[in-house]
């Protein structure tokens, strides 16, 4: 998709924090083992998570030009209360409008959908 894409990444809440729904989630984290975090009470240190999730997952590997990483400001966290994104969505906008949005179904997502939306907002169908 080339530069007609641009990729981005917005960090929220955990969605299961040791301190308030914990699980044993090793499962997507490679072998460095299960991943427990504790959910962050300010800005900077949800910031400080996200960006050792952009260098431990390549965040900025995604894309032509890299996938850029925002963070959901603390308190308020204006970005779910407006999206809804937990715990995962996938979002395809053009410009301010949201052109395709992701629902998880029996707890994961089919790319298909965003596949089609992604080729559709490049031109490419």
């Amino acid at each position: 998709m080339g530069d007609a894409v641009r990729w981005v990444l917005v960090y929220i809440s955990e969605a299961h924090a040791q301190d308030e729904w914990p699980i044993r989630s090793g499962r997507y984290n490679q072998s460095n083992g299960p991943v427990c975090l504790t959910q962050p009470k300010a800005t900077e240190e949800r910031a400080a998570l996200a960006r050792e999730f952009g260098s431990r997952f390549g965040a900025g590997a995604i894309g032509a030009g890299g996938a850029r990483l925002l963070v959901d400001p603390l308190p308020g966290e204006p970005f779910e209360g407006r999206y809804a994104a937990w715990p995962i969505r996938y979002y395809v906008m053009r410009g301010l409008a949201i052109e395709y949005v992701s629902f998880p179904e029996e707890c994961t997502h089919s790319l298909e959908g965003l596949r089609k939306a992604l080729l559709s907002a490049a031109g490419m169908v």
